[in-house]
């Protein structure tokens, strides 16, 4: 195990090794405040960069502090930080600060909020000179410095140089594996953040930023966006989830793939309905609802129609969801779908507690109490039971 990390880590010097050899030079010639943007993707190839840097400086007057923000989402005051870790080393060299970890405050999103650290980046540009008068490496990820790039405009104009790190391509294919080893379903949760961080690394190699996407990434890039949105809605983080289910509807535009739309279609419409925007839901489950039928994928109109149901119920227009389970159920038992008949009893149930029909109630959540014991299904036993 440890050979085989050594292996990627010298593969990635090796494949940057032009790259690495001007960053080196930039770094030599740098003197008082001077910005250099270090562009590297993948958390590992950072730490390996830093090491080659101080084992290059190791005998020279050069010393490079590396300082990591990763755990500092809400940071604001760069400066100030800065300021408060520079105080804390005594050095007679040239000190180089390696500043990593910043897009977890900047953020690594193609879309996204302004962020707060940027904007204060511009507003303070002028004071770094006196208070932080050393190179300064912003190593960041690729969409990450596209942020800086277009909320700090001033800032990123100070630049001194830009240097671009390939992710090596044993990397590249292990985060590919690690991103789809997840079920999409499953795909991350408020657990596991470092699932959304992969995927999110890996769309950075399909599509990096300023450069067409070329044909033959297209599929994953929309595989990742569907699980992207899928993990944000399991954060019950809606509006992230909204973000990147758009920009997978947009691929599908350009690329048909009904199945996949489908599917993006559906998480979208959850997205819309998390934020109770129930015109929008409903929009887009009717967009579902034609696309199903015009492919005669049968199994999904009955989904639209379970969903359009949903939103119906969030609104209190009760007659009209049972108008629209009856109508889901009706495909389901044609299909001998029983699953998804369970799925649609209980709705049918909800919606005759609302009206006052307690016998018709209790007689749904007991058709789906018994589909739900045939596939020993004990997680949604419990809440029928409830």
């Amino acid at each position: 195990m440890t050979n085989q990390l050594d292996a990627t880590r010298s593969s990635f010097i090796e494949e940057n090794r032009q790259e690495f050899a001007e960053l080196l030079t930039f770094i030599d010639f740098a003197e008082g405040l001077t910005i250099g943007f270090v562009e590297v993707n993948q958390e590992a190839d950072k730490a390996t960069l830093a090491d080659a840097l101080r084992e290059a400086f190791k005998s020279s007057s050069i010393q490079l502090e590396v300082f990591n923000f990763s755990r500092e989402q809400d940071l604001r005051f760069l400066r100030e930080a800065l300021i408060e870790r520079v105080a804390q080393i005594r050095t007679d060299k040239k000190l180089v600060l390696f500043i990593q970890g910043l897009e977890a405050a900047i953020g690594n999103d193609r879309v996204g909020a302004y962020p707060p650290i940027l904007q204060d980046l511009n507003f303070v540009r002028d004071s770094y000179r006196q208070s932080v008068p050393y190179p300064l490496l912003f190593v960041l990820p690729d969409y990450a410095i596209t942020r800086v790039s277009l909320y700090a405009p001033d800032f990123w104009a100070w630049r001194s140089g830009v240097f671009t790190f390939k992710t090596s391509a044993e990397s590249r294919k292990q985060l590919q594996t690690q991103a789809f080893e997840q079920p999409s379903s499953r795909v991350a949760s408020s657990e596991n953040q470092a699932q959304i961080e992969q995927l999110k690394q890996f769309l950075m190699e399909l599509h990096p930023s300023g450069h067409p996407l070329v044909e033959q990434n297209v599929q994953l890039c929309r595989e990742v966006y569907y699980k992207l949105g899928s993990a944000y809605l399991t954060q019950h983080q809606p509006e992230k989830a909204r973000d990147y289910l758009h920009e997978g509807l947009k691929l599908t535009e350009r690329y048909p793939d009904p199945v996949l739309t489908l599917s993006l279609y559906r998480k979208l419409g959850n997205a819309y309905e998390d934020m109770r925007q129930f015109e929008q839901a409903i929009d887009t489950y009717n967009r579902m609802l034609k696309i199903a039928q015009s492919v005669n994928r049968e199994d999904w109109c009955s989904t639209a129609l379970h969903d359009l149901g949903n939103v119906a119920l969030e609104q209190r227009q009760f007659e009209q969801a049972k108008v629209f389970y009856h109508q889901s159920l009706a495909i389901a038992e044609t299909l001998k779908n029983r699953y998804n008949q369970a799925s649609t009893y209980p709705q049918l149930g909800r919606v005759a507690q609302k009206l006052r029909e307690f016998e018709q109630a209790r007689l749904y959540y007991q058709q789906a109490l018994d589909i739900f014991i045939e596939f020993g299904d004990r997680y949604n036993q419990a809440s029928t039971y409830h």
